[in-house]
C-alpha cells in the first residue's frame, strides 16, 4: 500500500559548509603526506567517518 504524501528530504545548507571544510582538511593532510591521490583518500576517509558516526550515533540514541 503506497503512501500518498510525498516523501521530501530537505538539506540543511549551513550544514554542509563545515562538512565541506571537513573534507577539505583530509585532503590537505593526505597532500601534505604526499599520497598520489590526496583528493580520492580524503573523500574516503570522509565517508568512512560519515558513515560510521551515522550508525554510532543511532545505536547510542536507540538505546535511550
Amino acid at each position: 500500500m503506497a503512501s500518498s504524501v510525498p516523501t521530501i528530504r530537505q538539506t540543511s545548507w549551513i550544514s554542509v559548509i563545515p562538512q565541506i571544510s571537513f573534507m577539505l582538511i583530509l585532503i590537505f593532510i593526505y597532500h601534505k603526506i604526499n599520497l598520489k591521490d590526496p583528493a580520492l583518500y580524503g573523500a574516503i576517509t570522509y565517508l568512512t567517518i560519515s558513515i560510521s558516526l551515522r550508525h554510532l550515533v543511532l545505536k547510542v540514541t536507540a538505546k535511550d
